[in-house]
């Protein structure tokens, strides 16, 4: 017999019982948020809540038409309170109780026939454990959105700039390369240029997410990174980036928030394997604060936790007059563990979280004096299980202009949209700066 039949079979018997002791209705308190409830096999009802409290009652006590349920608290202190059931016409049931110490008087109805809360919270009797399993689902939901989304938005940013300037190095070996003059220096600089072996870049982006599956979500990300690299010699670039990154997302699903935010620190670094190709990593580690707010369910928290990220690219070029050809393929993976919480309680949430994406893409670009229009492609393929009900499959598409200001300083902008993402509609909107010296 489950959980929800042993308590009915008690509630009849107490409702049959009759009793009216303790007459008169207690001045009504916010009780107790129950997150679970479970049979202990003995007849015995275990129930925690979301201050770290757990309440435990026999079955056999409504049958007095009085329940006297046993707490402990989340510091180790026990108490007791004694809650008093009585029919108050056809299948209803009052509940009243001066509660526990400290924690105020509990007054609810309860109809036992369609079990459930008509009004009032019953604390520890009869909760209704559904809206904190609801809150609990949608927040989980929104942390992979987070992860995913905040991963391709820094992992993207790196690797754009790591390419751009691996490109310009590498197209610089090729003497006949059509956008590459005879001895032009590192990074694309004009002929006659001393060397320029150190670059400083900055980089921020703008998403919109717009998530209508099950456990959909709405919000936006915004992520800004600075860098700092040097040219070894003409094979090797190294360099650091720092920034920051924030997700702010509605939850569709319930009425309820999660956000995540912190900096992000890491290294990167380039190879040059000749004219028409290099390979880059980079890796990351993101401090994050993180909030959750549910308030329909009774629950918030706030919380900690640590990503690491990594990624890797392997890239080639091509000119053909004023036209330039960019193609790459990698794969980014991140790990999120963020600190214990009250809905690391409530399944289905889970404390970590993990996040790989396969890309293979590309971009066409027209030149013409300084200015650069190009059209940027990139698939996507998740190989971790989207825990917010999305697909795996995504398709970038965008525009972009790029323009060198200056022998030294170069501007971007650039948009893409997802496309072909069952559930999943984001568009992203960027710029960036480069300056070599």
């Amino acid at each position: 017999m489950g959980l929800g039949q042993y308590r009915l079979l008690a509630v009849v018997a107490a409702a049959l019982v009759g009793s009216v002791s303790g007459g008169g209705l207690a001045t009504p308190a916010i009780a107790q948020t129950i997150i679970s409830a479970t049979n202990d096999g003995n007849g015995n009802f275990v129930e925690k809540d979301a201050s770290g409290n757990t309440y435990t009652y026999g079955l056999g006590s409504f049958n007095s038409g009085q329940v006297v349920v046993a707490e402990t608290t989340a510091g180790g202190t026990s108490q007791t309170a004694t809650f008093t059931i009585t029919p108050v016409g056809g299948t209803l049931l009052s509940i009243t109780s001066d509660g526990f110490p400290g924690q105020g008087a509990v007054s609810c109805t309860y109809d036992f026939a369609a079990q459930r809360v008509v009004s009032g919270n019953c604390g520890p009797l009869f909760p209704d454990t559904s809206g904190v399993t609801a809150a609990a689902a949608a927040a989980n939901a929104a942390g992979h959105g987070i992860l995913r989304d905040q991963t391709l938005a820094v992992t993207t940013l790196v690797s754009e700039r790591v390419r751009a300037i691996s490109r310009d190095t590498a197209r610089s070996l090729d003497a006949g390369a059509a956008n590459a003059p005879p001895q032009a220096s590192y990074r694309g600089l004009s002929v006659g240029s001393a060397d320029a072996r150190w670059g400083v870049w900055g980089a921020a982006v703008g998403d919109f997410l717009r998530s209508n599956a099950a456990l959909g979500y709405d919000g936006n990300t915004v992520v800004a990174l600075a860098g700092m690299d040097y040219l070894v010699d003409r094979s090797w670039v190294l360099g650091m980036a720092v920034g920051y990154a924030r997700t702010d997302l509605n939850l569709k699903s319930i009425t309820g928030r999660r956000n995540a935010e912190g900096p992000v620190a890491g290294p990167y670094a380039s190879l040059i394997l000749g004219p028409n190709a290099s390979i880059d990593g980079q890796f990351q580690y993101t401090s994050l604060s993180q909030r959750i707010a549910a308030p329909m369910a009774g629950l918030s928290a706030d919380f900690g936790g640590d990503r690491l990220t990594g990624a890797i690219n392997l890239n080639g070029y091509a000119d053909a007059g004023p036209y330039r050809f960019t193609g790459f393929t990698g794969y980014a993976y991140s790990w999120d563990g963020t600190n214990k919480s009250v809905f690391s309680l409530i399944p289905p949430f889970s404390d970590n979280d993990r996040y790989g994406v396969w890309k293979l893409g590309g971009e066409a670009g027209y030149v013409v004096d300084r200015l650069e229009a190009y059209v940027p492609l990139t698939f996507l393929y998740e190989t971790t299980s989207p825990r917010d009900g999305v697909g795996r499959v995504a398709l970038l598409v965008g525009a972009g202009l790029r323009y060198q200001l200056c022998d030294n300083i170069r501007a971007g902008l650039v948009a893409t949209s997802t496309e072909l993402q069952s559930h999943n509609r984001n568009v992203t909107v960027g710029g960036n700066l480069r300056w070599t010296f």
